[in-house]
């Protein structure tokens, strides 16, 4: 992913404002991401509910959908006005629009000080 930058340099990400256009299209992003893992998870959980013939499977089903929530809490944690979803991006695989991660040209970028 490359680096966003400002006028003056390279800019830490928490020191940006998203434009409203922004902000909308990464949230897209981020409930279509959300939505995605949520749907596999769905899946496996009918898969192993389907093959539940003893009272440990039913334990064993319920410590797989803990342990996804638990993952899928922390990794989809979107907070307005934090960069959450923008941190997620290079260690879980969340793609942003190449147009909000390519450095921008100041005086055409949609992002400010």
């Amino acid at each position: 992913m490359s680096s966003l930058s400002s006028s003056t340099g390279n800019a830490n990400q928490r020191d940006l404002t998203w434009s409203p256009s922004e902000k909308a299209i990464a949230r897209k992003a981020f409930d279509a991401a959300l939505s995605r893992e949520l749907h596999e998870v769905i899946q496996e959980a009918k898969q192993m509910a389907s093959q539940i013939t003893q009272s440990s499977d039913l334990w064993d089903l319920e410590h797989y959908l803990t342990q996804r929530r638990t993952e899928i809490d922390r990794k989809y944690d979107y907070r307005r006005g934090s960069s959450s979803f923008q941190d997620c991006e290079p260690t879980h695989g969340l793609r942003m629009p190449a147009r909000l991660t390519a450095s921008p040209e100041p005086a055409r970028s949609g992002l400010h000080r």
